[in-house]
């Protein structure tokens, strides 16, 4: 494994939840790419997430299960 640091895509609709998980995970990986997306269409953005990228995604996204729409992004 490379000495660089895997990106890291959080997803969270709940602005409190969004801060707090880019907070802890900037101080655990401060030279790790940060994204936040907080928009429930947001999940179309997720596809673009570059290879390899640690994903923290929240079950419920404005009320709707995600965990269908995951399988959508890998096919």
């Amino acid at each position: 494994m490379s000495d660089e640091a895997r990106p890291i895509v959080i997803v969270d609709d709940d602005p409190d939840h969004a801060v707090f998980a880019r907070l802890v995970m900037h101080r655990v990986a401060p030279e790790a790419e940060l994204t936040v997306l907080m928009d429930p269409r947001s999940l179309d953005e997720l596809a673009e997430a570059p290879w390899g990228a640690l994903v923290f995604l929240d079950r419920m996204l404005d009320g709707l299960d995600v965990i269908p729409a995951i399988g959508r992004l890998h096919a």
